[in-house]
């Protein structure tokens, strides 16, 4: 019964809309159908597919919902509990300048030759580290 694929990633945030938008110019999600739980989120999509699923941090009743549901959280978690979330894309000049105009070229770029690979590293509205690989050709 091996794992086959990583199927999603949950994010929670401090600001909802904030972090939808981020998700959907900076990194090229698209929001889409999400099944209608007892507590407020979001489901941001990849390829027809719900990879990233966004609900926000907060003292609500609907937080009560969310703790019933995924488990109590003493404080919000960041980039210290995960270091990063790594994504494969298929642009790297249109990724690159994306995040010149929208994040103000806040990142960094590395070359890993023996995999074949470019990565770019930027930081998400939560703290949260994000790589996105791209196939390179030396």
């Amino acid at each position: 019964m091996p794992i086959q694929a990583i199927d999603h990633f949950t994010l929670r945030v401090s600001d909802t809309e904030r972090s939808i938008n981020f998700y959907q110019e900076v990194v090229g999600l698209h929001l889409g159908e999400r099944p209608a739980f007892n507590f407020p989120g979001y489901w941001l999509y990849a390829s027809g597919q719900p990879i990233l699923h966004l609900v926000a941090q907060t003292q609500s009743a609907a937080d009560e919902n969310l703790q019933r549901y995924l488990g109590q959280r003493e404080q919000a978690s960041g980039s210290g509990v995960v270091d990063h979330i790594s994504l494969r894309g298929s642009d790297y000049q249109a990724m690159k300048q994306r995040l010149i105009e929208v994040e103000g070229g806040e990142f960094q770029q590395r070359l890993v030759p023996e995999l074949k690979q470019r990565q770019l590293f930027f930081v998400d509205p939560d703290g949260v580290t994000i790589e996105i690989i791209f196939p390179y050709q030396a």
